[in-house]
């Protein structure tokens, strides 16, 4: 890991990784072989405004942990934790990120498992979690797509995993509470009516999707669909699937009295994926701002009435 230059760090370790940090003369080692009393007093006295923890952090209860946590954020003290506990990860005020793509990977399914699977599994008694980790995967792999409780739960006996829609629903609920998955609904544009049965669901990080499935045939459309769907909720949109006499619009996203129709895709060089791709903005009749979105690479225009933007510009807006 990186150290910033001119800050003063404290760092608590145990005697075994002692020697490793009296290497650098500009950091303070203190021993914490003595136990919580020790540590919590060493916490009170020490002057630099961050700390790391080497491995110490799990071996702490959650009650030594809170109570630490009190003593730094009255002190307001950083703190970098140095663990193999991915559960740890979540009380630290740095991410330690790894060079080599399969460990990233792994630590962030980890992640992923322990603080989503984990949480949901205890939080419910989930029983079966065979079952959570089929259904995470299909949806995973089915971003974008329209789809029902009961074509998923087919989806999942045509592989021999167990299950029924109203199982699916419970699971699924499970997922959107804890914000792994978001529901986006189906609207009629032409009616003004939201619409049932099937809608969508988008992955609040994709990379969840890769460190699970792994990373190869990437659909760069669905990756940029995915993304659209989520910066818009976090700017504070509703945000709908847009239906009009049989075609689709990406998203329909609303709030208060201004209404945005998006479309998403990744390379609209070709005539022919253009036009499909704008064909369904052009319906619209209405005077609300009609947006299409891919990876341009080039400066933002209009087309009959459609703005067109990069994704990379639209982000940054």
């Amino acid at each position: 890991m990186e150290f910033s230059e001119g800050v003063n760090y404290t760092i608590l370790v145990n005697n075994a990784n002692k020697a490793f940090f009296e290497n650098f003369e500009s950091y303070k080692v203190l021993d914490t072989m003595d136990g919580f009393d020790a540590i919590k007093m060493q916490v009170e006295v020490f002057l630099s405004k961050r700390i790391v923890f080497n491995e110490i952090w799990y071996y702490l209860s959650k009650e030594e942990k809170s109570e630490l946590l009190e003593i730094l954020k009255r002190r307001n003290v950083s703190f970098v934790n140095i663990t193999s506990n991915v559960e740890d990860v979540i009380y630290s005020d740095y991410v330690i990120v790894y060079d080599d793509d399969k460990k990233k990977l792994n630590y962030i399914n980890e992640v992923y498992n322990a603080l989503i699977i984990r949480d949901i599994q205890q939080k419910y008694n989930i029983q079966n979690i065979g079952l959570m980790d089929s259904l995470t995967e299909f949806m995973m792999d089915n971003i974008s797509n329209l789809t029902s409780y009961r074509k998923i739960a087919n989806k999942l006996n045509e592989s021999n995993i167990n299950t029924n829609d109203k199982t699916v629903a419970n699971y699924i609920k499970y997922l959107c509470d804890a914000f792994a998955f978001y529901k986006i609904r189906r609207y009629d544009i032409q009616g003004k009516r939201y619409l049932s049965s099937v809608d969508k669901y988008y992955l609040v990080d994709t990379i969840f999707k890769y460190a699970k499935l792994g990373t190869k045939n990437i659909n760069y459309g669905r990756v940029y669909e995915n993304i659209v769907a989520i910066e818009l909720l976090r700017r504070g949109y509703e945000v709908y699937v847009g239906e009009l006499y049989n075609s689709e619009v990406d998203f329909v996203a609303m709030k208060r009295n201004e209404k945005l129709y998006i479309q998403v895709s990744d390379n609209i060089s070709d005539d022919k994926t253009f036009e499909r791709e704008v064909r369904p903005l052009l319906k619209i009749k209405d005077a609300y701002p009609k947006i299409l979105i891919a990876r341009t690479r080039h400066n933002d225009y209009q087309y009959e009435g459609v703005q067109i933007y990069d994704i990379a510009n639209w982000l940054l807006k």
